[in-house]
């Protein structure tokens, strides 16, 4: 599934990040995730060519 329709599909929910591991053209989180008022382990991979950049909301 690709990210932007995941995040279509449930726009409110928490992701806890607890590992997090970084590749050649691979980022990838291991947490748990929080919808429907239920905690399910989630683990998001994510494929990218060049630099990744981090874009924080303060």
């Amino acid at each position: 599934m690709f990210l932007r329709d995941f995040l279509e599909a449930h726009d409110t929910f928490g992701f806890s990040i607890m590992d997090e591991s970084y590749g050649y053209n691979l980022t990838k989180y291991n947490g748990y995730i929080m919808f429907d008022r239920r905690h399910h382990e989630c683990i998001i991979e994510i494929y990218h060519e060049g630099d990744m950049f981090f874009i924080t909301n303060e």
